[in-house]
C-alpha cells in the first residue's frame, strides 16, 4: 500500500491496518503515523496490525516492525493465522469502554427501569419485595446517561 493510498483509506476511527509488502518503503513510516494523526488517529487508542506475515518477502521486515511495533499484531488474514490474537485484542479494547453497575427501582419506577434498560445488556434482573434489581452493562457514554436521567 502506497502512502497517497493510505491518505484516501480510512478503516475505522479505532483501527487502522497496514499491509507488509515491499511496495512500501519502511523508511517512510514516521509518514504513515502522519498520516493517521491527520486523520484524527492520535485521539483513539491505536492498534497496529500487519497483515499477509506468511509471504517471503514480508521475511526481510518482520524483525525491524516487531521491533518497532512489539505490541504490533502481525497476521495473515488469506491463511486465517494469528486472527484470535486481533480478536481478543478488539474484545478486550471494547470491554475497557464499557461499565458495569448496579440499579435500584421501586416498581413505581417502571418507566425509568424500562428506559433505563434501552441500549444496554442486563447481566441479572431480581424482582424482590418492594424493588427490582439490575446488573447492566453498557459504555460508559450510556451509564452517565442513565445515571444523569435517574439524578433528576
Amino acid at each position: 500500500m502506497k502512502l497517497p493510498q493510505l491518505r484516501k483509506q480510512r478503516t475505522s476511527k479505532n483501527y487502522h491496518g497496514i499491509t507488509i509488502n515491499d511496495d512500501y518503503a519502511w523508511v517512510d513510516q514516521p509518514d504513515i503515523l502522519e498520516v493517521l494523526k491527520e486523520l484524527g488517529a492520535e485521539k483513539h487508542q491505536m492498534v497496529v496490525i500487519m497483515n499477509k506475515i506468511d509471504e517471503k518477502k514480508a521475511a526481510k521486515q518482520l524483525n525491524f516492525l516487531k521491533r518497532k511495533f512489539p505490541e504490533g499484531i502481525y497476521l495473515s488474514a488469506l491463511n486465517n493465522l494469528r486472527i484470535n490474537k486481533l480478536t481478543q485484542k478488539i474484545v478486550d479494547l471494547m470491554d475497557k469502554n464499557f461499565q458495569t453497575i448496579d440499579l435500584l427501582f421501586s416498581y413505581k419506577e417502571a418507566k425509568e427501569m424500562s428506559l433505563a434498560q434501552k441500549g444496554v445488556d442486563v447481566l441479572e434482573r431480581n424482582y424482590e419485595d418492594d424493588c427490582v434489581r439490575l446488573k447492566v452493562k453498557a459504555s460508559r457514554w450510556r451509564i452517565n446517561q442513565i445515571q444523569a436521567e435517574l439524578n433528576k
